[in-house]
């Protein structure tokens, strides 16, 4: 179920090993969580018990430095945990904001939700059974 976090219509989507946040513009009507993003996504990353983060961002007008900085706060903290956080969607002068600005030098960003995922699954592989 979509909720209202901040200023954002977050949904989510719980995949087999990630967990996936699609912010957008808020709906009238949707539940509404208090706190700022990064505490109300970082709530739902412990209530799915997730350590993978994707969070989508194609549906975003604009995003500033409030966005960023709430999500590099839930990357943060969980890379404390062993986890990681990557963003996907973004574009033109978006992608250009998120390029520039410093905070988010440890959030990478893809394309897509696929590249996202598909990004270092080398690192998460397990070993070949001996036949």
């Amino acid at each position: 179920m979509n909720q209202i976090i901040d200023r954002f219509d977050v949904g989510v989507e719980q995949g087999p090993e990630w967990l996936f946040v699609r912010l957008a513009p808020p709906v009238a009507g949707r539940p509404r969580r208090g706190g700022d993003l990064g505490q109300g996504i970082w709530e739902l990353v412990r209530e799915h018990g997730a350590v993978r983060v994707v969070v989508e961002l194609d549906g975003i007008e604009s995003i500033d430095e409030a966005l960023l900085d709430g999500l590099a706060a839930v990357g943060e903290r969980l890379a404390r945990q062993g986890g990681f956080t990557r963003l996907c969607g973004l574009s033109g002068d978006n992608l250009a904001f998120y390029e520039a600005c410093r905070s988010v030098e440890h959030l990478p960003h893809f394309s897509c939700r696929r590249e996202a995922v598909a990004a270092g699954a080398w690192e998460f592989a397990r070993p070949a059974l001996p036949r």
